[in-house]
């Protein structure tokens, strides 16, 4: 299943919303933020893509994606997830 994404979120072609790549990916933790990166393809253009936990509260984590299509200069944001435990 593709995800849809969120609203305000940009919604491009559909490939654009997957979550995953063949390529290898590069990974840091550090104070409470996980960065993962990897080069990749999307439509034809060459694209880093970005996804990021942030744990500034660790009983509500947040998840977002983003994508850079000149080498990592200049992000757009296009997928957010906040994270609360059930009750």
């Amino acid at each position: 299943m593709t995800p849809r994404p969120a609203s305000g979120a940009s919604g491009g072609a559909r490939r654009e919303s997957r979550a995953s790549s063949t390529h290898p990916w590069k990974a840091v933790f550090a104070n409470g933020h996980g960065t993962f990166e990897c080069e990749d393809e999307i439509a034809g253009r060459n694209v880093v893509v970005r996804f990021e936990w942030l744990l500034a509260k660790p009983e509500e984590p947040q998840w977002q994606q983003s994508f850079s299509y000149d080498g990592g200069d200049r992000w757009k944001l296009n997928r957010e997830m906040r994270f609360t435990r059930a009750k």
